[in-house]
């Protein structure tokens, strides 16, 4: 489980599926926004959605409040995701970066297929 906070604005995940993972989403603070399966969400406090394997999706923080909501991903280890992606990021002059396939290869690596 990790705790995720968003900044207003912030674009979140792209589009993405994964072959092994189940993802729930569960909003603490502000609004979740959310594509699943082609359907646009929003997730409010106290709401939830389950993502599972091989459900496309993506979500973002569209507004103009902070967000806060806990991830839950099983099997466990995602967390190793989030604390590489953060290093990346702040190595990354741009973000997204510009070489695409770096970012292809890299989900590989932690059952996260970018559409």
């Amino acid at each position: 489980m990790i705790e995720m906070v968003l900044p207003p604005k912030f674009p979140g995940a792209p589009a993405h599926s994964h072959k092994r993972m189940t993802e729930t989403f569960y909003v603490l603070q502000g609004a979740l926004d959310t594509t699943i399966d082609n359907g646009n969400r929003m997730i409010y406090p106290g709401e939830c959605a389950v993502i599972k394997p091989g459900m496309r999706h993506s979500f973002q923080n569209s507004s103009s409040q902070t967000l806060r909501f806990l991830l839950i991903a099983t099997p466990g280890g995602h967390d190793r995701f989030f604390s590489e992606l953060i290093e990346w990021m702040d190595r990354e002059p741009q973000w997204p970066p510009r070489d695409k396939k770096a970012l292809v290869e890299f989900g590989l690596r932690h059952d996260t297929y970018y559409l």
